[in-house]
């Protein structure tokens, strides 16, 4: 049985615009003027946790408010997140087909409402997050829990992310990272990856 494992910003769901609109407001409560170009990179390169980490480094200063108060802007214009190109048809085809869908993303409870709003919550096996006490990316931690609550077969499992960040993980448990770079992405391949896709229906290739 072929278990694909996802990561979900990026990847599943098409919500960095959302994130980054929430980032700038609110930064900008604090009189921190970023660009929405350069917050998206940032969070692209690495993620929301490690860009406001640097950040707070580079400034000298708490970045507690930003991190509480993006996700009260964000919790108002969830609605606004939509699935990426062909998501739903993947994830369909794969259960169909003797395959399984899993979560393995540092999104929070929010995530629920996305799926539920996108109609896509029926088609994961199982969701597991950080906040279940699992170490966020890089870490393999959480995709490994995820193989041994199920005994998955290590050799028939896949982790698709959009970040370099999802395949130090996929590495770090030891299972094939697949690398989805849509045509208006930021990434850029390091060659770590097991493949590279450019639209999700290619992973219909594997099952």
């Amino acid at each position: 049985m072929k278990a694909f494992i996802w990561d979900l910003d990026g990847t599943l769901i098409n919500s960095y615009d959302v994130i980054v609109e929430s980032l700038h407001t609110s930064l900008k409560k604090l009189n921190i003027n970023l660009t929405k170009k350069y917050i998206n990179q940032k969070i692209i390169e690495t993620s929301v946790s490690k860009f406001l980490l640097d950040l707070e480094n580079e400034l000298g200063m708490s970045l507690d408010f930003v991190r509480k108060d993006y996700l009260i802007i964000e919790e108002g214009i969830l609605d606004k997140i939509n699935l990426m190109p062909n998501a739903k048809e993947v994830l369909e085809y794969i259960n169909l087909n003797g395959g399984i869908n899993l979560i393995f993303t540092h999104r929070g409870d929010s995530l629920y409402t996305i799926l539920k709003n996108n109609d896509i919550l029926k088609y994961f096996y199982d969701i597991a997050n950080p906040y279940m006490g699992l170490k966020r990316k890089p870490s393999g931690e959480g995709i490994k829990y995820l193989i041994n609550k199920h005994k998955l077969d290590i050799n028939d499992c896949y982790y698709i992310g959009d970040r370099i960040l999802d395949m130090k993980s996929s590495k770090d448990a030891n299972v094939k990272g697949i690398l989805y770079i849509p045509r208006s992405s930021l990434t850029k391949s390091d060659g770590s990856e097991y493949l590279i896709i450019n639209d999700l229906l290619e992973l219909k290739e594997l099952i």
